[in-house]
C-alpha cells in the first residue's frame, strides 16, 4: 500500500533501536488515510511536499519561537477564530513545563496546598458515587438481566486513578526519573525540541513491553478528568481540586454538584455511545443484547433531537446533537448520578445548613445551583461558532440547560409547573 513511500526505510529509521523489523508484521488501521496520502504524494512534487512538512513542524512550534513568529501567529488566529489562542506567552511556558515535568510540578503544587488528605477525600467521594451507580444499574428496567450483569461487572471493575501517583512524593524518585534530561539556559526552542524528541523515544521504547494498566498516562496536575475505555478507568487528577471545583470545607451540595458531577460524568462515559462497546477489561466487545441495544438507541435518538433543537442566540447557530451525543449522555446521566449520590449522603447526615442570602433554597435546590455555576463563561463570537461546528462538547450554556431539561429530579426539587420552560418534555433519561 502507498508504493510511493519506502516503508522499509521509514520503519528502520524510526524503530531500528527497538524492533527488529524482519520479525514484525505491521498492522495497518487507517488504510483509507494511507490511500489518500498516496494520492496526494502522486499529485504534488517532492519540493511542495517537503515544504508542507516543514511548515507543519514550524507551525507546531510557533508558540516557542521568537516574538515575530508569535505575533504573526496571533494575527492569523485573531482573524480566523476571533480571539487569542491558548498556549501563548507565559501559558506556553507553563504548558511545556507541565508536559515535560508533570510529576515535579504536581509535587510542588501539593506542597503548596494545606489539605494533606485530598486523595483520601476524593476516594471517599468516588466510592459514594460508585455505590450509588451500582444500585442504579440494578434498579433500571430497560436492560435485560444478562446485560445488566455485565454492566454491573464493568462498573465494579472500573479502575481509579485518583489525585496523583504516590511515587511523586518521593524526591529521590523524581530526581532519578528526570536525570537524563539535558536542559540549557541558552535556547528555549532548543530545549523544547530536545524534550519532544525524548518523549518520542520514550514512547517508542514501550514497544514489545507488557502494558502496565496501573501506570498513570496523564499529568496529575492537569485540570481535566477523563475516562479511558481501553483500561476501563476513570482519571481524576489533583488538578481538578482547584478552589472553584473542590474544597473540603464546601457544603456537600457544592462538592457533589461540582466535582461530584465531574466524577459521575466520567463514570458514565464507560456506558456512553463509544464506551459501551468496551467490556469490563477494556476490550472491544459487543456485550449488549439486541433488546437492550435497541432501547438505548431510542434514548440516544431522543438526546440527539433534544440538543439539535437548541439555537445559540449569540451567533444564531443550531447545535449539532449528533457530534456531541456522547458528552451529552455523560452530562445528563452524570448530573442525575451525582444528585442521587448526594441524596444518599443526605439520608445519612441530614439536611445541610442553609446559606446566608440563599436561605430560601433547600439542600437539593442548592445542588443544582452549584452544578449550574460550573458552566458560567463568555464566548467570543468566532470561537463560539468554531466550537459549535467542530467540538464534541456542547457549549457551556447548553451543557447546563440540556442536563436540567432532562432531569426529573431538578423539576421536582424546584416544583416546576408542567408547562415551565425548564420542565422540558419528553425527558431523555439514560439511567
Amino acid at each position: 500500500m502507498a508504493p510511493s513511500i519506502n516503508w522499509t526505510e521509514y520503519f528502520h529509521i524510526v524503530f531500528k533501536e527497538y524492533i527488529p523489523l524482519d520479525e514484525r508484521i505491521i498492522v495497518l488501521y487507517a488504510s483509507k488515510y494511507i490511500e489518500d496520502l498516496e494520492k496526494l504524494i502522486r499529485q504534488y512534487d517532492s519540493r511542495t511536499i517537503m515544504s508542507y512538512c516543514l511548515w507543519r513542524v514550524i507551525a507546531s512550534l510557533v508558540p516557542d519561537m521568537s516574538k515575530n513568529f508569535r505575533e504573526a501567529h496571533l494575527e492569523l488566529v485573531r482573524y480566523t477564530q476571533g480571539g487569542v489562542p491558548h498556549g501563548i506567552g507565559s501559558h506556553c511556558l507553563l504548558n511545556r513545563a507541565d508536559e515535560a515535568f508533570a510529576q515535579p510540578m504536581t509535587y510542588l503544587y501539593l506542597k503548596s496546598q494545606s489539605d494533606d488528605n485530598i486523595r483520601e477525600e476524593l476516594q471517599e467521594l468516588i466510592q459514594n458515587i460508585r455505590s450509588t451507580f451500582y444500585e442504579t444499574i440494578k434498579r433500571n428496567t430497560w436492560m435485560t438481566n444478562d446485560t445488566k450483569k455485565v454492566a454491573l461487572a464493568k462498573a465494579q471493575l472500573m479502575s481509579e486513578f485518583i489525585a496523583y501517583p504516590l511515587e511523586i512524593l518521593n524526591k529521590t524518585y523524581l530526581n532519578f526519573s528526570h536525570s537524563h534530561l539535558n536542559i540549557s539556559f541558552g535556547s528555549h526552542l532548543k530545549n523544547v525540541i530536545g524534550l519532544l524528541e525524548n518523549e518520542v523515544k520514550k514512547n517508542i521504547a514501550l514497544f514489545r513491553k507488557p502494558v502496565d494498566k496501573k501506570q498513570w498516562m496523564t499529568s496529575s496536575a492537569q485540570v481535566n478528568a477523563l475516562y479511558d475505555s481501553n483500561r476501563n478507568a476513570i482519571i481524576i487528577p489533583v488538578g481538578m481540586t482547584r478552589p472553584f471545583l473542590y474544597n473540603s470545607k464546601f457544603p456537600h451540595f457544592v462538592i457533589y454538584g461540582r466535582i461530584g458531577m465531574v466524577i459521575a460524568h466520567e463514570i458514565i462515559h464507560g456506558f456512553d455511545t463509544n464506551g459501551r462497546y468496551f467490556d469490563e477489561h477494556g476490550n472491544l466487545f459487543q456485550w449488549w443484547n439486541n433488546e437492550t441495544d435497541a432501547t438505548y438507541r431510542e434514548t440516544e435518538r431522543c438526546i440527539v433531537e433534544q440538543y439539535s433543537n437548541y439555537t445559540y442566540e449569540q451567533v444564531n447557530m443550531t447545535l449539532n446533537g449528533n457530534t456531541t451525543r456522547s458528552e451529552n449522555i455523560a452530562d445528563i446521566a452524570g448530573t442525575e448520578l451525582a444528585f442521587l449520590a448526594y441524596k444518599q449522603w443526605l439520608k445519612v447526615h441530614g439536611d445541610e445548613h442553609r446559606l446566608p442570602l440563599l436561605d430560601r433554597y433547600n439542600s437539593e435546590q442548592m445542588f443544582f445551583i452549584a452544578f449550574s455555576q460550573i458552566w458560567c463563561g463568555n464566548y467570543l463570537n468566532e470561537r463560539l461558532r468554531k466550537d459549535i461546528r467542530d467540538m464534541i462538547h456542547t457549549p457551556f450554556r447548553y451543557r447546563m440547560i440540556g442536563s436540567l431539561h432532562s432531569s426529573h429530579h431538578f423539576s421536582r426539587a424546584f416544583q416546576c409547573d408542567s408547562n415551565a420552560k425548564m420542565n422540558r418534555q419528553p425527558k431523555c433519561t439514560v439511567f
